[in-house]
């Protein structure tokens, strides 16, 4: 799979490597992430110039947890869910450390994890899908400690009891994150782990400032 790529107004042809080839999605829902995410990614990691091993590396890591944690596929052309993270409420982003002076830029990406049960009378904001994939890869990301994370993501949580008024106060077209993660790819085969969270529906829910919760 080739692709073209422009670098300071210079195109380059890169060739991703036959790993996007070997793995097969196992179900619909992580094919439609996948198949159009895996190439895009590939192509990212060649033009940083990260090794071959990383490369795979990445490329395994990617398709083991992220399209999994991104929920059910599109209905009828719309969001399962509607993240809100992007304009056209994809739960997911790619990026690049621009402010890295080297030519092997870092690649990073961002995503609100979601469940099956984001959107309905089990979780209708959505808290349990960050929570639930933060756990799922600790055992996968060495050196990882949630400690600071159950801490922020419990400060900002909406009790299930004062959800539906939470939803009610919630203002039409704002953000409806909850709490997003995002990864930065280093070079090394290292991933470095950054979590968000969002307190607006706390605010929302609680009457404290959002500036309080912070």
């Amino acid at each position: 799979m080739a692709s073209l790529i422009t670098s300071n107004g210079v195109g380059h042809v890169v060739e991703a490597l036959p790993i996007l080839d070997e793995i097969r999605s196992d179900s619909e829902d992580r094919a439609f992430w996948w198949e159009p995410m895996s190439g895009t990614l590939a192509t990212l990691l060649q033009a940083n110039q990260y090794s071959d091993e990383a490369q795979r590396h990445y490329l395994r890591w990617f398709y083991k947890w992220v399209p999994p944690a991104l929920g059910p596929r599109l209905i009828n052309g719309k969001p399962y869910y509607g993240s809100w993270l992007t304009h056209d409420l994809s739960p997911f982003e790619f990026s690049i450390n621009w402010k890295e002076k080297s030519r092997k830029k870092i690649l990073r990406f961002t995503f609100e994890p979601t469940t099956k049960q984001a959107g309905t009378a089990t979780d209708p904001i959505n808290q349990l899908g960050t929570k639930e994939f933060m756990n799922t890869i600790s055992k996968d990301v060495p050196g990882l400690d949630l400690t600071r994370f159950n801490q922020f993501l419990e400060a900002t949580n909406v009790p299930s009891d004062g959800v539906d008024d939470a939803i009610a106060k919630h203002p039409p077209n704002f953000p409806r994150c909850r709490a997003v993660v995002a990864f930065d790819l280093e070079h090394s085969g290292d991933l470095m782990v950054k979590s968000y969270f969002l307190p607006h529906w706390r605010a929302l829910q609680s009457g404290i400032p959002a500036k309080t919760i912070i």
